[in-house]
This record gives structure tokens, C-alpha cells and sequence, in this order.
């Protein structure tokens, strides 16, 4: 299934920011705590992870 930008966006916009350092590599938490990378949503085989 492929996303919008605005679905992507949406649920971005919804994501806890966690550091400066990490928003600037596209990662922030969402709502269970785990990571999320915008680049890679929607992506199931995705092991893009904060550091």
C-alpha cells in the first residue's frame, strides 16, 4: 500500500520529537515509543534506527 504525502505527514506531525540531533535524521517516537524515520515510512523491512 502506498502512503500520501499527507498521511506520511500527518502521522509525522503527530510523532514526540526526541533531540535536535534526531530530528535532523528524520527520527522522532511515536505513540508506543518506538522509533520512526520519515524516510522510511511505510517501509515494513525497514531496520532504520536512531542513534
Amino acid at each position: 500500500m502506498s502512503w500520501t504525502e499527507e498521511t506520511k505527514n500527518a502521522v509525522w506531525n503527530k510523532a514526540q520529537k526526541s533531540s535536535a540531533e534526531n530530528e535532523k535524521k528524520g527520527f522522532r517516537k511515536d505513540q508506543c515509543g518506538a522509533w520512526i524515520n520519515k524516510d522510511q515510512y511505510g517501509n515494513r523491512n525497514s531496520r532504520a534506527c536512531c542513534k
